[in-house]
């Protein structure tokens, strides 16, 4: 039970702590002048482009804003065919 209530209080403050840390220091920067070269920054509006139709703006933006976050690559060169492995380097 005390664990439990341990556990209860830790888990919160370190997922907290991580946010405020992930919001200060890029985890995975990204500075490379190929991949600049070939993912040239695109507007928003670019972007939903290339999504299609069938996507849901909000979404689809939502989803590039938070890939931006984790691998560090600036949110302007997300882009909908982008591979996790290959271009943004995901593991």
């Amino acid at each position: 039970m005390e664990y439990f209530l341990l556990a209860a209080f830790v888990i919160p403050i370190l997922m907290y702590l991580l946010t405020l840390f992930q919001e200060h220091y890029e985890l995975f920067p990204v500075t490379n002048d190929a991949f600049d070269q070939e993912w040239p920054p695109i507007s928003d509006e670019e972007f939903l482009e290339l999504c299609g139709p069938e996507t849901d703006p909000k979404i689809a933006l939502k989803v590039r804003e938070i890939f931006s976050k984790i691998s560090g690559v600036d949110e302007n060169q997300i882009y909908p065919d982008q591979k996790l492995w290959d271009d943004l380097g995901l593991e």
